[in-house]
């Protein structure tokens, strides 16, 4: 080949070289005009179809809600999109969630396993705090939590500066109650080694369902994973953002919180159905669905959205 091209051969392939260069870049832009006109001529068909705006996609981002979330909520509003289309939308207007939100995927454990084979008759329970002030200076108000980890359903008790025998002992009963009420099933309690869980709270599960206490490791809230959950959604969606001056309004926050979780909001592990829905919204007709009502509780920390009746 030399031979034939002779001396030239360098200068050839710089130009082939120059040409290749040249055109690679084009190219390139060439199909990153084409992809993005694709994907944004998909989102937006998304949005006409689904009625979320440029606005509302900024919106959702505010309120802290992931793709699973936000799939859940339209499917409350009798609407059907894949978590590919609201994804699409969320690209397109440059608020797509941080990847990093998504949880690590852990290894199939005996622990997990014990979870998943009786999550429909297993319950589990734990405190948290809340800091209150008040004139004589600042307390610290503690509610205990009880969540059913099949259904999901979740009990608070009120709130108290000092939560004694008694006090939880009366919360053990009124929990065993509200779980007959709900038709629940208890064989299983899951709980930590706080000192406050006395023996009387122990022997009443015992006695009246025939529980089994099941104590997690030392300083390992992971394997109370269900409540420890809980309560972090509800302090990051509303309780952080309160400044508490009494016993009542730490109630009031807390129990709507309540409310909101066993009636109003959508469970990704469940379908991303509410808790009272969960055969899911009925197929939304063409002309036959009506506007969209927003019911705003706390202010607007938590926000719900239904239909109105057509």
């Amino acid at each position: 080949m030399k031979a034939h091209f002779g001396g030239h051969l360098k200068a050839i392939l710089a130009i082939v070289g120059n040409f290749l260069g040249q055109r690679r870049p084009a190219r390139r832009a060439c199909l990153s005009r084409r992809s993005t006109a694709r994907a944004n001529s998909r989102a937006a068909s998304v949005r006409r179809w689904a009625g979320v705006s440029s606005d509302a996609g900024r919106w959702w981002f505010i309120m802290g809600w992931g793709v699973r979330r936000i799939v859940g909520e339209l499917r409350k509003l009798a609407l059907t999109p894949s978590r590919g289309s609201v994804r699409r939308v969320l690209e397109a207007e440059g608020v797509l969630p941080d990847p990093d939100r998504h949880a690590p995927k852990g290894v199939e454990t005996t622990w997990r396993k014990f979870l998943a084979a009786h999550l429909d008759c297993m319950m589990a329970t734990d405190f948290f705090c809340k800091s209150v002030w008040t004139p004589t200076g600042r307390h610290w108000a503690y509610v205990l939590l009880f969540i059913h980890l099949g259904s999901r359903k979740v009990f608070v008790s009120s709130s108290a500066y000092h939560p004694d025998a008694d006090w939880i002992q009366q919360q053990a009963r009124n929990v065993t109650m509200w779980a007959e009420d709900e038709g629940l099933e208890l064989r299983f309690l899951i709980r930590d080694h706080d000192s406050k869980f006395t023996e009387a709270f122990d022997g009443h599960f015992r006695r009246v369902s025939g529980e089994r206490i099941v104590k997690t490791p030392v300083q390992s809230p992971i394997a109370n994973s269900f409540a420890e959950s809980w309560i972090g959604s509800l302090k990051r969606e509303c309780l952080n953002a309160f400044y508490c001056f009494s016993l009542r309004q730490v109630d009031h926050v807390v129990q709507t919180y309540a409310r909101y979780h066993n009636t109003m909001r959508p469970h990704q592990s469940l379908g991303n159905v509410p808790l009272n829905n969960r055969d899911g919204p009925e197929e939304a007709v063409a002309g036959s669905i009506g506007p969209v009502r927003r019911t705003r509780l706390l202010g607007g920390l938590l926000n719900h959205y239904a239909r109105e009746a057509a």
